[in-house]
């Protein structure tokens, strides 16, 4: 799924969301910290949720995050730094195919924070 700012973000930069989804699978966190590259390999360990943090072409900076039983992920919007982010996007809700592979669904949706 993908925030409704995320979408908009990619569209208009003419990337294409599978590239990202696709490193983000492989283990490439993009420009996470250290600190959060370690949870990730931690959280793969542990069946707990990932994050990777890429900037497209445009300046837009995004998220994906998976959830921890791996049955979905979540493109969004990075959040500005003032507002900190606990590695819990919460439960979200979509509408509307973004992208489609053979293997992958994109739905527009929206990510809740609860």
């Amino acid at each position: 799924m993908a925030t409704p700012g995320a979408f908009a973000a990619w569209e208009a930069s003419g990337e294409s969301l599978f590239d990202y989804l696709a490193r983000h699978l492989d283990g490439d966190w993009g420009e996470v910290d250290a600190e959060d590259a370690r949870e990730n390999e931690l959280s793969l360990k542990n069946d707990l949720r990932l994050l990777s943090a890429y900037t497209i072409k445009n300046g837009t900076k995004i998220w994906v995050i998976t959830e921890a039983d791996r049955s979905s992920m979540c493109l969004r919007l990075r959040a500005p730094p003032k507002f900190a982010w606990s590695r819990d996007p919460g439960p979200f809700s979509a509408s509307g195919v973004l992208e489609q592979s053979s293997s992958v669904t994109v739905r527009r949706g929206v990510c809740l924070t609860i």
